[in-house]
């Protein structure tokens, strides 16, 4: 096992798997699923933490996808850097759906209205 500087472990971890990286580079963001599905992103969010896609836990303000959803191939995380004014620099992982769950999402949107 490779010596990696802080914060590369982070995207060692949710790169590990070929077939996740894979996933992450033709998946959309939360955001950008809302809009393709013509739904108010917060209230999307809202929906996906409701029907158990995903959650945030207590410490962090970031979503997170279910490891269920993430074997079924629904959900990945995509390493993102995060370099703020003060120059310091966050390492976070970024829930992404992809084009199963965007089919998912579609076949079944009375999931998903308000």
């Amino acid at each position: 096992m490779s010596i990696l500087p802080d914060g590369d472990s982070y995207r060692q971890f949710s790169l590990a798997d070929d077939t996740n990286s894979s996933l992450a580079n033709q998946a959309l963001s939360l955001s950008e699923v809302a809009k393709l599905l013509g739904l108010a992103p917060l209230q999307f969010m809202q929906k996906l933490q409701g029907i158990h896609w995903i959650f945030k836990r207590q410490s962090s303000s970031a979503w997170q996808g279910y490891q269920r959803k993430v074997t079924e191939g629904i959900v990945v995380h995509r390493p993102v850097t995060i370099s703020h004014n003060s120059g310091d620099v966050e390492y976070r992982l970024q829930v992404l759906i992809t084009s199963k769950g965007i089919n998912c999402l579609e076949q079944h949107k009375q999931l998903l209205t308000i």
